[in-house]
């Protein structure tokens, strides 16, 4: 139990080090007198508490009286990938917490309806990084991809947009990209609008309140992101076929599923895709579900064996 529990506390400590802004002055070696003086919102005391915690991870080094993030982690904590981590640490702490609550309450929910701004926007931060890595692995390992989503008028499908962290990072990696976000949900669709227009994207970014499956474009999409692991599964084939249909010919999906690893990486893996609302798919069912739907080239994306499946499959 202590294992478990410190776990969730070296989460928070690591959270509170970006939230904080400890880790952007930690770029050079500093005194914790130093840190307090720019970071108001921690006592020196508990800078100081955090930085022990930080240290006995390797994610900070102390030399002497002064302490300095390791050089492996600020380019992560520092760079493009802070949003993610940053939104990674915060949404997986809330939804427990929200998991746990659940299972007091008076009903069962069996789909993903959060309502909490704070969980809303730290998950849609959470996906920010993946038109970045489609960017830079992915679409050069899938035909002309990249070309596709690069050319004046290519239009990128994200399904279960959430509050458009996602579309947005899309359309800063892709300067011609056009975006159709769509989600079932009116609270995170309305945070995204605010989100698009401060981004100042609302002309490239469309948002609509809709279901996969009740998709009616046809041929439209150079890409499509379906996130199948918020998608039930009586109704996930019917996504799939509509996301199919949507893409151009020779256009892309993208599909993220249920993850690896090993037995306790898989049964954690499933807990939060069934408290997300979709299937625990293994590879082969999710490969045979894009192939169902007409697809072809279908692949499983090479990845951590901890982190969901990455899948992608192509229009004829």
């Amino acid at each position: 139990m202590f294992e478990l529990t410190s776990a969730a506390w070296v989460l928070a400590a690591l959270g509170a080090l970006l939230d904080a802004g400890l880790a952007d002055q930690l770029t050079e070696p500093r005194t914790i007198d130093e840190l307090a003086a720019r970071c108001p919102a921690l006592s020196t005391r508990r800078i100081a508490k955090v930085l022990a915690v930080a240290a006995t991870y390797g994610v900070v080094i102390a030399d002497g009286p002064r302490y300095r993030l390791a050089d492996g982690v600020k380019p992560v904590l520092c760079g493009p990938m802070r949003a993610t981590v940053t939104g990674d640490i915060r949404t997986h702490l809330m939804q427990a917490v929200a998991f746990l609550d659940s299972a007091s309450a008076s009903a069962a929910s069996t789909t993903w309806e959060h309502t909490d701004p704070r969980v809303l926007q730290s998950q849609g931060e959470a996906s920010s990084v993946i038109p970045a890595m489609v960017k830079m692995m992915l679409a050069p390992m899938l035909g002309d991809l990249a070309s596709r989503l690069e050319r004046p008028g290519a239009k990128l499908l994200d399904v279960g947009t959430g509050v458009g962290a996602l579309a947005i990072s899309a359309c800063r990696a892709f300067p011609q990209l056009a975006v159709v976000g769509i989600d079932p949900f009116g609270v995170p669709l309305e945070l995204a609008r605010a989100n698009v227009t401060r981004a100042g994207l609302a002309e490239r970014i469309e948002l609509r309140q809709q279901r996969a499956e009740e998709l009616r474009d046809e041929g439209a999409f150079a890409c499509a992101w379906l996130p199948a692991f918020f998608i039930a599964a009586d109704q996930l084939p019917a996504a799939i076929a509509r996301v199919a249909a949507a893409l151009e010919p020779g256009g892309w999906v993208l599909m993220g599923a249920s993850g690896g690893g090993d037995a306790k990486q898989r049964a954690i893996n499933e807990l939060v895709v069934d408290v997300w609302g979709g299937p625990a798919l293994t590879t082969a069912a999710a490969e045979m579900m894009l192939r169902e739907a007409g697809l072809r080239e279908v692949r499983t994306l090479p990845g951590p064996p901890w982190a969901p499946q990455m899948l992608a499959a192509m229009r004829a």
